[in-house]
């Protein structure tokens, strides 16, 4: 398995729309909950000066404190450790920026891996014959799988939907027998079980490429 990065995410109340057997929803796909540092209010310079005063008060950070977090946060995406998608580069770096949020109990820190077969999909497929691989920290602790259609945009910079946000889970279940945890959505069948799913997705919507990635938690 290779790792493609950790995330500073929320974990949500699943929303009324998504019909899947689960309380919570923790997920990479941004319709479920956000990603952290919030960049259109520490980084993106066309937003409004309320907007940024918001996230500082979110976060409990006096007028100064805040402009160093801004400095960390530029300096992480100036150096390529942090995507503008969210991606960490290294762990030392998530658990740096997690410090601001860990008071907040639904915002995790997650990395996720998938297989060489995938990786080499994506490296081969977008044209840019190489994709970012992090160091994987292997002190987490495995929740379960998520079905991401992914984009690169550039070699270590992704988009990602979850098969969740089309209600594709609801096709699955006719055909397989989907598990998912009620504590976090995730999907709790065998990684090769996990890749038909994916592969089911695929015949169906062929826009993105639907891969599965392993989810790790971290007790920070």
């Amino acid at each position: 398995m290779v790792c493609f990065g950790y995330y500073i995410k929320e974990k949500i109340v699943k929303p009324e729309w998504c019909n899947i057997e689960s309380e919570y929803i923790l997920s990479l796909d941004e319709e479920f909950g956000d990603l952290h540092p919030d960049l259109t209010r520490c980084y993106f310079i066309n937003y409004s000066d309320a907007h940024r005063r918001e996230y500082a008060k979110f976060l409990n950070l006096s007028e100064e404190e805040y402009k160093q977090f801004c400095d960390i946060v530029s300096d992480m995406i100036e150096t390529k450790r942090l995507s503008v998608n969210g991606k960490f580069r290294d762990f030392e770096d998530a658990v740096k920026i997690y410090s601001y949020f860990k008071d907040y109990k639904s915002i995790k820190i997650v990395s996720i891996c998938t297989s060489e077969k995938y990786a080499e999909m994506l490296k081969e497929g977008d044209g840019f014959g190489t994709v970012e691989i992090s160091k994987f920290n292997d002190s987490g602790k495995f929740l379960g799988y998520e079905i991401l259609g992914t984009e690169l945009i550039n070699e270590w910079c992704y988009n990602f939907e979850s098969y969740l946000t089309s209600n594709f889970q609801e096709e699955l279940a006719e055909h397989y027998d989907l598990k998912v945890s009620r504590d976090n959505g995730l999907i709790q069948n065998s990684f090769e079980e996990a890749e038909e799913f994916a592969e089911f997705i695929h015949n169906i919507d062929g826009l993105f490429y639907w891969i599965v990635y392993s989810v790790y938690e971290y007790d920070i």
